[in-house]
């Protein structure tokens, strides 16, 4: 009977270990053809976002295409001495794409600027953009501070006979997203064909007698504008200067 006993619990202990065994391996079958999905996923997923709308919307690059093209166009055709007005990231970009002078320190978010500066950005956002009046350009020739790092170019420049600085509005679908905000907030990644509401921004920056358009790419939305009415520098002091 105890031997009975023993070769039956013997059986049945075998059959468990069998059993068990056969649970591990398919457990484990199971996870190697989940790591596999997951390992065929992760090296798909970087060409599908390549090849998608997310990638094209710019979600990918901190600049777009049409940006870097503008950029190289503005350095190759506009003076290094005149100076960009915009929303603050297409500033930031194109100041050093283009290698134009900076108005207002530099930094990767508008809200990180001194006050004055952040002001002044206000300033152009709602006295010329959403006002439409190109005619305030004109007072920005007392408000600037120029950074201290920008100072001493300037004066090297007067040396050289330069004697008028002045302003490019531009316009592109991140300036567009950028008026469709509150406050100066940054439009961090490039936007596209969303100017649809701010034609008649456009259209009175076209038709104004203190603005001539200089560049136009129409498919990306984007618009150059020239301010005609430049300043004469003073030999002494053309801006404020700012220590900060």
């Amino acid at each position: 009977m105890t031997l009975f006993a023993s070769v039956t619990i013997g059986r049945g202990l075998s059959e468990s270990v069998i059993r068990l065994r056969s649970v591990f391996e398919a457990k484990k079958i199971v996870l190697i053809i989940l790591l596999l999905f997951f390992i065929i996923f992760m090296s798909v997923n970087p060409l599908l976002n390549r090849f998608t709308k997310t990638y094209t919307e710019g979600r990918h690059s901190f600049i777009a295409t049409y940006e870097f093209k503008l950029g190289s166009w503005l350095k190759e055709h506009t003076l290094p001495y005149e100076v960009i007005l915009s929303d603050y990231r297409t500033m930031y970009l194109l100041n050093g794409l283009s290698n134009k002078i900076s108005i207002v320190n530099e930094d990767f978010l508008s809200t990180r600027l001194p006050k004055k500066d952040q002001k002044f950005i206000a300033y152009i956002k709602q006295e010329i953009f959403i006002n439409k009046n190109p005619e305030k350009i004109g007072e920005l020739y007392s408000m600037i501070e120029l950074p201290w790092f920008e100072q001493r170019y300037l004066k090297s420049i007067q040396r050289y006979g330069v004697q008028e600085i002045n302003f490019l509005v531009i316009i592109t679908p991140r300036t567009c997203e950028w008026l469709s905000m509150r406050g100066i907030s940054d439009v961090i990644y490039p936007k596209w064909n969303n100017c649809r509401n701010y034609e008649k921004i456009i259209k009175d920056f076209i038709q104004s007698s203190s603005l001539t358009l200089i560049y136009n790419d129409t498919i990306n939305d984007v618009y150059v504008f020239k301010y005609i009415k430049g300043r004469i520098l003073d030999e002494n002091e053309p801006f404020k200067t700012s220590s900060s």
